[in-house]
């Protein structure tokens, strides 16, 4: 198992885990993981320009109330995608 497909898969898995067993604690220590991984993965310039985790961020701030819980949903799903991608090989 690689090592940044754990770190890059724990923000979604934490943040599901909260959310379903209704911890916010845990939910919002999960975006903190992804919040952390998307900016280590500008700040290291693996990422130029995020236009696809600000579209999301943004369209998940427009569609879900409160627009912070949608914000953080939005960062979660391009965790997850972000994910995938590691696990499928395309990074």
């Amino acid at each position: 198992m690689d090592f940044m497909l754990l770190l890059v898969a724990a923000g979604p898995a934490l943040s599901a885990v909260g959310h379903y067993l209704e911890w916010p604690v845990v939910f919002w220590l999960g975006v903190l993981v992804a919040a952390g991984n998307l900016w280590m993965d500008v700040a290291s310039e693996v990422m130029k320009f995020p236009i696809i985790p600000i579209a999301l961020v943004v369209g998940g701030a427009i569609m879900l109330a409160p627009w912070w819980y949608g914000a953080a949903v939005g960062l979660l799903v391009w965790t997850a995608l972000d994910a995938a991608g590691i696990l499928l090989g395309r990074r």
